[in-house]
């Protein structure tokens, strides 16, 4: 994305840097990140 400054975002920010590189081991996927938060509106859990 153009204009945005990863450094200071992740110091702005360290817990949603933390929580996206804890969800995205390897394996898993933008597909699987899409899935999970539509079961969890559909699902309502």
């Amino acid at each position: 994305m153009e204009g945005l400054d990863g450094d200071a975002f992740a110091a702005a920010f360290p817990t949603v840097i933390a929580g996206v590189s804890e969800y995205f081991q390897p394996g898993r996927t933008v597909g699987d990140l899409f899935r999970d938060c539509l079961e969890e509106i559909v699902g309502g859990t």
